[in-house]
């Protein structure tokens, strides 16, 4: 084979390429989409059937550590209160954000951090910390997504919330996946 017939074998197989991703991109943005609707409804659920310590702050806020496609998925949390309080959604929080103004603060793949760095440094302060990946209950993470199968399931640890002085509602307890 030539130099020239190799070069057009890899032009026409990098434009089948590129027309094969371009027709399931549209599937995998919907089902991004539609995760992350799924994990903004799941955050603002945390954050309702949580309890925190006693706080003087007039407003809630949801913290996103990472880069995730939310897109507008929390849109139809704009107006909501939660306990009482304006809920505010951050996006692209700092660990200072994180400590200063977050209660809830998901930690995405993608958090330019390491987790292990965030959660030590959150360590015993009242931060609801979600993540998802692999051992997060582990570093000290207090609940975490996990995909079963075709569900979104999360686990719950208990204890790592009790020592940031969290107190999760049965209700939530009764459907997370415990662990020890």
């Amino acid at each position: 084979m030539t130099r020239e017939q190799a070069s057009n074998l890899t032009r026409i197989f990098l434009s089948v390429l590129g027309a094969t991703l371009l027709l399931l991109h549209p599937q995998y943005a919907f089902a991004t989409e539609k995760e992350y609707r799924l994990k903004a409804a799941f955050l603002y659920q945390f954050s309702k059937l949580t309890k925190w310590p006693e706080n003087i702050e007039p407003t809630f806020t949801i913290g996103i550590v990472g880069d995730a496609p939310f897109g507008n998925a929390f849109d139809k949390y704009s107006d909501r209160k939660v306990h009482n309080k304006t809920l505010i959604i951050k996006t692209q929080v700092s660990l200072n954000e994180a400590l200063s103004c977050c209660q809830l603060l998901y930690i995405t793949p993608l958090a330019k951090q390491p987790v292990e760095t965030l959660l030590a440094q959150l360590q015993g302060k009242p931060v609801l910390t979600v993540g998802e990946r692999s051992g997060f209950i582990q570093l000290g993470g207090m609940i975490n997504f996990v995909q079963k199968g075709t569900k979104q399931k999360f686990e719950a640890s208990r204890y790592s919330a009790e020592r940031a002085g969290l107190q999760f509602s049965s209700r939530l307890l009764q459907i997370a996946i415990p662990v020890k």
